[in-house]
């Protein structure tokens, strides 16, 4: 059986949001995006590419899922 592994940036207050910048998801009036960013050091960007390095799946959800196709050109082709 496969494991599900999460990597998940969330803020102490329980934002959870991806290290993308200021304008990634404004949802619900959200205007604080992009808060990873200024916290991603040598030590950050060393741990995720262990954790990205290897071959892996991704498990998205319904808005990830529709917004892949942009950043992942050959996802459609190989989702299941």
């Amino acid at each position: 059986m496969r494991k599900i592994i999460v990597a998940a940036f969330v803020s102490l207050d329980g934002v959870m949001q991806a290290p993308g910048g200021p304008k990634e998801d404004p949802t619900g009036g959200f205007n604080l995006g992009g808060w990873v960013a200024p916290h991603f050091d040598a030590a950050l960007g060393a741990s995720m590419g262990e954790l990205f390095g290897p071959p892996f799946d991704l498990l998205l959800g319904s808005s990830q899922d529709a917004s892949a196709p942009a950043f992942l050109p050959d996802s459609a082709a190989t989702s299941a």
